[in-house]
């Protein structure tokens, strides 16, 4: 009798959609990457504060597997919640949000962000952007 195959949970994660935590203190900006990110296939959490976001990184059962991070927001700032979410799940890929650019922000050393998305953008830009964080098996 053969014993029945089971599926690594690595296949099993690559079979499922991509997850993309957006953080933004905004709620019209939420809900449109929200549904922009949906429509492209990928699952969505959604976070209203950097500790909103890092609750739910607290949370060894969540899977996230790409996060956008606005820059400005009350409480803790988009680089304070990069630099707690690169703590708690190393190697997570990580895209900061603004209105402004990266170097009016940072004229001299940028903290360790995998990409920059200028607001306001278009949903192209934001499904490159995440596309472009995520593993060949993932994209």
């Amino acid at each position: 009798m053969r014993s029945p195959v089971s599926a690594s949970s690595s296949s099993v994660a690559a079979t499922l959609p991509a997850v993309v935590l957006v953080v933004d203190d905004d709620r019209q900006i939420r809900e449109l990457a929200l549904r922009a990110l949906e429509r492209q296939g990928y699952a969505v959490l959604a976070a209203a504060s950097g500790q909103e976001a890092l609750d739910r990184l607290a949370d060894p059962r969540t899977r996230v597997d790409v996060m956008l991070v606005d820059m400005s927001m009350p409480g803790l700032t988009g680089v304070q919640t990069l630099a707690a979410a690169k703590e708690r799940r190393p190697g997570l890929p990580v895209a900061l949000m603004s209105g402004y650019s990266a170097d009016q922000l940072w004229p001299g050393p940028r903290p360790d962000y995998d990409a920059f998305l200028d607001k306001p953008f278009d949903l192209r830009e934001l499904a490159a952007c995440v596309e472009g964080m995520l593993p060949p098996s993932r994209s």
